[in-house]
């Protein structure tokens, strides 16, 4: 690795930024010198952080994080490690986004006001970069209510806002307009809240939204109209909704471009899941 190859090295020590590595990493998903290759697992913004910060502090292969230098941002990525947010498990509800699939702007962006974020802070919110460096946010509440500066404060992140989950909070429709006010919205949340889905079309503006996870509420199949124009919705979470099984069929050809997931799987038995354990002496068939 150190060693490099004919595009010169791989990793500039100290160096992050002219780095071979993070430059493949940081090019659009589309190029095709991106790495990893599209069709491919990609790396999450924590994981990227976290190379870009060790490339940085030198590339050492033998010194413990600990005896690393660190500053906040990083702090917030080694968080993102330690809690189980940072892999590749975003559609099981990580906050930490995944670059390629999200499509984190690249456009730099500046910072989102401290009173701010601390206002959220203040009310229970996990304020984070997506990754190292970067001034995009991801917000999320605690399984509590949201009060009403939370939802005043959110609006004034909507230039640094990709990610907000709301899950099993008290909260209600008034979630929506607040949402639909953060254009790059890349994720959103909304499951096991209150939300009656009459206000569910504010959302058609977001047209960076990849993740909407509705399970849980009393959405009903009229309320998702509206979302069929999201040109970038991937994944749409339904479980325990309003929307009946038989309306099922309709919505997947409303929806062709988008993953609609119904929830309450059910595994099959096998009769290689049962496993018969004998005495070493037992010679039976």
């Amino acid at each position: 690795m150190m060693k490099g190859g004919k595009d010169g090295a791989v990793i500039v020590p100290g160096h992050a930024a002219t780095s071979l590595l993070i430059r493949r990493i940081l090019l659009p998903l589309g190029d095709d010198h991106h790495m990893a290759p599209k069709e491919k697992t990609q790396l999450t913004a924590a994981e990227i952080g976290l190379l870009q910060w060790w490339i940085g502090t030198g590339a050492s292969f033998d010194k413990p994080v600990g005896r690393l230098p660190q500053d906040n941002a990083i702090h917030a990525v080694l968080a993102a490690f330690q809690d189980g947010t940072a892999g590749p498990v975003a559609d099981s509800g990580a906050v930490v986004l995944n670059i390629a699939d999200s499509t984190v702007p690249t456009a730099r962006v500046a910072p989102a006001p401290a009173d701010v974020i601390r206002r959220l802070q203040n009310a229970g919110a996990l304020v984070l970069p997506v990754s190292q460096g970067s001034n995009y946010l991801s917000v999320s509440f605690p399984s509590d209510s949201i009060g009403t500066a939370a939802l005043q404060s959110l609006p004034l992140l909507k230039d640094q806002l990709l990610s907000l989950k709301c899950s099993f909070t008290a909260v209600g429709d008034e979630i929506i307009p607040v949402a639909a006010a953060c254009p790059h919205l890349v994720r959103l949340w909304l499951d096991h809240t209150r939300i009656t889905g009459k206000n569910l079309g504010d959302l058609g503006t977001l047209n960076n939204l990849r993740y909407l996870n509705l399970t849980g509420t009393a959405v009903m199949q009229d309320d998702l109209a509206a979302l069929k124009s999201l040109p970038k919705l991937a994944r749409l979470y339904l479980y325990q909704t309003k929307v009946d099984k038989s309306q099922w069929a309709a919505l997947q050809a409303a929806f062709p471009h988008t993953l609609l997931d119904s929830g309450g799987y059910a595994l099959p038995f096998l009769p290689t899941d049962t496993a018969i354990v004998r005495a070493p002496n037992d010679t039976r068939r």
